[in-house]
């Protein structure tokens, strides 16, 4: 929790990409909010595998909830895995990968993922692991939506070949960024 608190959510990461089938470039900025925080590391999947998606005691897994509730300690390790033993296993593997998030946003490898919700996938490899972050795009903006670690012995995500070149990442703490500096970056300067 304090890495994100640290790490991720004080910073906005700006992108400027290219579709490499189509040559189509697109900008677009990321924001950590901390209502993104239980859905990247997939705190309501034990939740929705005990309930049901619907049902309403998974509101507390959920979004800003969520977030306040694992930062308060409401919820921890031994309430997921109460929950459901393989989502717990599932959130501890990706917990012990999460530090190298903020590496993985500041330069990654990007291929179109239409998969888990996501536009694109964004990735990075570390001590024979590729890590992934899923982004929901929507025009200028994105948020990161799923953590995924794989064995690079065993790739399932990235197998196919890179469809995205990424040209260039800012990364500014959202609570300096000027107006000018916002203009240069969208090009109206």
């Amino acid at each position: 929790m304090e890495y994100y608190d640290q790490y991720l959510f004080p910073y906005t990461y700006f992108y400027n990409i290219t579709y490499v089938n189509s040559g189509i470039s697109k900008k677009f900025e990321l924001r950590c909010n901390h209502s993104n925080f239980p859905h990247l590391i997939g705190l309501h999947y034990a939740a929705n595998c005990r309930y049901g998606e619907k049902n309403p005691r998974t509101r507390r897994f959920k979004g800003f909830l969520g977030y306040s509730n694992v930062k308060n300690g409401t919820i921890d390790k031994q309430t997921i895995s109460d929950l459901h033993k393989r989502s717990y296993k599932d959130l501890k593997r990706k917990m012990k990968y999460f530090f190298l998030a903020h590496q993985v946003l500041a330069d990654p490898t990007a291929i179109e993922f239409n998969k888990l919700n996501c536009d694109i996938l964004i990735y990075k490899d570390f001590f024979g692991k590729r890590i992934h972050i899923g982004l929901k795009t929507t025009r200028n903006k994105a948020v990161p939506i799923t953590f995924l670690v794989e064995d690079l012995t065993d790739l399932t995500f990235t197998q196919e070949p890179q469809s995205i070149t990424v040209h260039k990442v800012l990364k500014r703490n959202k609570l300096k960024i000027s107006k000018a500096l916002l203009d240069k970056l969208k090009g109206r300067s």
